[in-house]
């Protein structure tokens, strides 16, 4: 009998795999029983507030045969990788249908990568995304989110890649550098985002963007680009790069945009510089590398860049009734990679002071840090998570009211920062 029924078993199995399989194949390049060729794909996704209707969306729509350049050589890769659509409507879905009526192709946000809000928008109410995002299967809840200055929508009309063709491969490279090798920016999906507006325990917080002019001194003709091989300037036809490049809007991640959720609204209440959105993300524990500038002791005039390498921070929560005092055990590894100046320095004890130099640089970074997320009432750094393990019941810590008591919290930091590679040697160079 056993060995009938595990037949049977491996037969069903068998069976559905196939089905599997030729569904697969029968739906090969559809999505939603449509070809993909039919779709127009949303690769960038701006949500302002609206004139006539309460919501503008303006869609970044990818022409992927310009994108991609075809390697024949012919025809790919000639006039704009993108098209910018805007539209009005009573909610997000609504001014995509509008969107629709305009183009030849169905839309559709299965490659939206990014979904930038404007900061009107944002300071008076960013929940108008949550819904879709939760309820719709097209919008990924993976896709990023960020808060850019002014309208989403001059954003994204101005935003000129300098380096790739695809505007969302480019904003993504951005942050993703400006989180991991800097860690001047944070790096927020809309998941993220959504959880961290429904909890206790959190605030929300997203890269802030901003745009700027390119000013490039003009070159003389004859005198601008290098030359390469073949005899072709690097400037290339029709005049010199400095000229091609005058005039281009250059994007910047201006650190963090912070949010408050209160009355049912989640608004953006203020923002963090890059070195405040460092330090927020080290006591976060994200902070994987980052930097300090300080004046090297007895040198006031000389800057010197403190890199970190390896960096923890740990809160210690002590509560009495509704006293609340966390201490930052923070443990940083860092290195001194350029020092202004050509004295050189080789006595034990200034390499002591270096380090001394920078855990004071650190330590007033996090206090101000944690005051001006304190005085803003945005817990972003998730400290409430700490200070939730410190309550028995959910009914006790519901009664306590986090989002009221951070301002009152008290918190210290205990820093100890190892400086082992300065660069400076035990005995002065010898010439050879």
């Amino acid at each position: 009998m056993r060995s009938r029924a595990s037949s049977r078993t491996a037969f069903r199995m068998t069976m559905v795999g196939l089905l599997v399989i030729l569904t697969g194949v029968a739906a090969g390049g559809c999505y939603g029983m449509r070809e993909l060729e039919d779709l127009s794909l949303i690769t960038l996704l701006g949500v302002d507030k609206g004139k006539t209707d309460p919501i503008l969306v303006t869609a970044v729509v990818a022409i992927p045969r310009r994108i991609r350049p075809s390697a024949a050589g012919g025809g790919g890769g000639e006039g704009k990788p993108v098209v910018v659509v805007s539209r009005e409507g009573k909610s997000i879905v609504h001014a995509l249908q509008r969107i629709d009526e305009s183009l030849a192709r169905n839309v559709t946000t299965i490659e939206t990568t990014y979904v930038i809000l404007g900061e009107e928008l944002a300071r008076e109410d960013a929940s108008c995304i949550l819904d879709v995002f939760t309820r719709n299967l097209e919008f990924r809840h993976t896709t990023l989110i960020a808060v850019c200055q002014g309208t989403a929508q001059d954003f994204l009309m101005r935003l000129s890649p300098a380096v790739e063709a695809d505007p969302a491969t480019y904003l993504v490279g951005l942050t993703t550098v400006a989180y991991n090798d800097l860690g001047t920016s944070p790096l927020v999906t809309v998941h993220e985002f959504v959880v961290a507006s429904t909890t206790l325990e959190s605030e929300p917080f997203s890269p802030y963007l901003v745009t700027t002019r390119k000013t490039q001194e003009r070159v003389p003709p004859g005198q601008g680009g290098e030359k390469k091989q073949g005899g072709e300037s690097e400037a290339g036809q029709g005049g010199s790069r400095q000229e091609s490049q005058e005039g281009e809007e250059v994007v910047a991640v201006q650190g963090a945009a912070l949010f408050r959720v209160s009355g049912g609204k989640i608004r953006m209440v203020g923002t963090l510089d890059p070195k405040e959105t460092m330090a927020a993300l080290l006591m976060r524990g994200e902070l994987q590398r980052g930097n300090i500038e300080i004046a090297l002791p007895g040198a006031p005039d000389r800057q010197s860049i403190i890199r970190f390498h390896h960096v923890s921070a740990h809160p210690k929560v002590k509560r009495s009734g509704r006293d609340i005092q966390v201490t930052y055990n923070v443990r940083v590894t860092a290195s001194l990679d350029e020092a202004q100046g050509q004295f050189q320095e080789v006595s034990p004890q200034f390499a002591s002071a270096v380090a001394k130099t920078s855990t004071e640089e650190l330590r007033a970074l996090l206090e101000r840090t944690i005051e001006k997320l304190k005085s803003l009432r945005s817990d972003s750094v998730n400290l409430g998570m700490s200070v939730h393990t410190k309550f028995a019941t959910w009914k006790e810590w519901e009664e306590f009211d986090w989002p009221s008591q951070f301002p009152e919290t008290r918190v210290s930091f205990d820093i100890k920062l190892f400086v082992f590679t300065t660069g400076f040697t035990s005995r002065p160079p010898v010439p050879r």
